[in-house]
């Protein structure tokens, strides 16, 4: 998500931001999230106690990164109230029913993403499975100009390919599960290379590696370790 950044379109200057609740483990935790006028998800954050500094930790955050916006509207909760009173005195603060409405139903595409899973474990995946679903969210409703040149049916794969491009790193892409990461070295490009082509043999799961170095730093050769029967050979891209 962080390199898909530079792709992604400005956020208007009117923001919806209300909060909602997910169980992690049992308990309950609550989801912050902004949205604007044009259903652009700007950000989302989950917290275990819905308070004030939840609420000024979400607002400082989504602030440095997109600046303040013209209006807002929040219901009339005393932590949102306090915060945006306090960090946005000269925006207009909208809190009359039903003007939220835009935000309320956009919980309902998180929660049915989350009903059909098994349920969240940990709140780092938690935040990183919601974050996940806010950008692929934005990507299919075109707030990223990730794609938009592929054939319909193919820009979600088109756009990770875009994004390993404009990445300032390299990505490994493992597209096979049970594959584990034995150890991840920074090489040069040539010495990755020589290195990589023999153990390819020994090792068939390298076939399911894409490599894409980058001019900017050098390529980190990720060697992996896993039983060849167990690897399916079908269309996996080949390693150059």
């Amino acid at each position: 998500m962080d390199a898909a950044r530079p792709c992604r379109h400005r956020v208007a200057g009117h923001w919806f931001v209300d909060e909602t609740y997910v169980k992690v483990s049992g308990s309950w935790r609550y989801v912050c999230r902004a949205v604007n006028q044009d259903g652009q998800v700007i950000d989302v954050f989950l917290s275990k106690k819905r308070d004030l500094r939840a609420a000024t930790h979400f607002f400082t955050s989504v602030l440095s990164a997109h600046g303040q916006p013209a209006k807002i509207t929040t219901d009339r909760a005393h932590t949102l109230v306090r915060v945006v009173s306090e960090l946005l005195p000269g925006a207009l603060h909208d809190t009359t029913q039903y003007a939220n409405n835009r935000v309320e139903a956009d919980h309902g595409r998180l929660k049915a993403r989350l009903r059909p899973m098994r349920g969240l474990k940990r709140d780092r995946t938690a935040t990183i499975v919601i974050e996940g679903h806010a950008f692929i969210q934005n990507r299919q409703r075109g707030h990223y100009e990730l794609g938009v040149d592929a054939r319909p049916g193919l820009t979600q794969a088109a756009a990770f390919d875009e994004l390993a491009l404009v990445a300032p790193v390299m990505f490994a892409e493992v597209i096979f599960a049970p594959i584990r990461l034995a150890e991840v070295k920074s090489v040069p490009t040539e010495v990755a290379q020589d290195r990589l082509a023999p153990e390819r043999s020994v090792y068939p799961s390298l076939a399911l590696l894409r490599l894409t170095p980058t001019n900017s730093v050098p390529l980190r050769a990720v060697r992996v370790q896993a039983e060849p029967a167990r690897v399916s050979r079908r269309r996996w891209p080949a390693l150059n």
